[in-house]
């Protein structure tokens, strides 16, 4: 896994006149279709960051940046920073990235990316004094990524029969675009499954029962 810590401190590159890459594209939020307007993004070659920007009001992005001759492993673009909150990242990290490989004194042009504001969900498991010691509980839930990169994203939890708790940790999910929560239960050897869809908004945190029957 990649690990960078970056900061939204904006530097200026020298001018770049050969063996240099472009890549560019596009950020969206809101609901998949709002431009993400000066958002933090970097190119980490495998020497280090080369590049950074941010986003423009149309959410428009381009990074110019060297390539050295011994680079030929892929790139990350890595969108965010660790001093910037409030977002979703399908991975669950503080930043998120994505890989390409740029070629010299060319421009790589990247598909739209979403990233979503963040909501909270707490679920909390109903009936948990009924587990039996083979019984289960699971929850699950699945969001649309609107990203050729994140084509569905999916966070879970199990309540563990012996648990002296019947509340898992928060959930960090996207917000203003459909939620499909999912829980599974399994009581003596009998599997169920329900499913609901909601919507939350940005910031909004939830209790979430999550029952076991």
């Amino acid at each position: 896994m990649l690990s960078v810590i970056v900061s939204c401190k904006k530097e200026e590159l020298e001018e770049i006149t050969e063996d240099f890459g472009i890549v560019e594209g596009f950020l969206t939020t809101g609901e998949g279709d709002n431009p993400l307007v000066g958002f933090p993004l970097f190119v980490v070659s495998p020497s280090g960051i080369v590049g950074q920007t941010f986003t423009d009001p149309s959410g428009f992005y381009q990074i110019q940046f060297k390539i050295k001759e011994d680079e030929t492993n892929p790139f990350s673009l890595v969108l965010g920073s660790h001093d910037v909150t409030g977002f979703e990242y399908c991975r669950g990290i503080s930043v998120e990235f994505l890989l390409f490989q740029p070629q010299i004194n060319e421009t790589t042009v990247l598909d739209n990316i979403f990233v979503p504001r963040a909501a909270q969900l707490v679920p909390r498991a109903v009936n948990s004094d009924q587990f039996g010691e083979d019984d289960t509980l699971s929850f699950e839930v699945t969001w649309d990524g609107k990203s050729v990169y994140f084509d569905t994203c999916e966070k879970s939890t199990d309540f563990p029969f012996d648990q002296s708790s019947s509340q898992s940790d928060t959930i960090q999910v996207a917000a203003n675009i459909p939620l499909l929560l999912r829980t599974t239960s399994v009581k003596n050897g009998v599997r169920s499954e329900t499913t609901e869809t909601i919507t939350l908004q940005t910031g909004e945190i939830i209790d979430y029962d999550v029952v076991f029957e």
